[in-house]
């Protein structure tokens, strides 16, 4: 079962920096320790060979139900990577547009 973790994830790391292995962790909202994952094969070819630090914005045109319990799932995964890409992440620059 896909779990959408999209409201949840508040921050994490992806390392595909040996072949056929991509691993690190996710911190969750709600979730007392980051959720660790070990996944076998590797990123899409803009993420493979990198690793990516992130950290989650809320999105104000899709806020979270605030009544809604933050996801529990293990907190060590072990998988498949599937789809992993950033080509629709929007890069943002820390300076003003002027």
């Amino acid at each position: 079962m896909a779990l959408r973790l999209h409201h949840d994830i508040v921050r994490g790391e992806i390392f595909n920096i040996r072949p056929y292995s991509t691993h690190g962790w996710l911190e969750l909202r709600g979730q007392e320790s980051p959720v660790m994952f070990e996944l076998t094969g590797d990123c899409d070819p803009d993420l493979r060979g990198r690793r990516i630090r992130f950290e989650a914005r809320p999105d104000p045109h899709d806020p979270p139900d605030p009544a809604a319990p933050p996801t529990r799932i293990h907190p060590h995964q072990v998988g498949p990577t599937g789809t992993m890409t950033a080509d629709t992440w929007v890069k943002t620059l820390p300076c003003p547009v002027e």
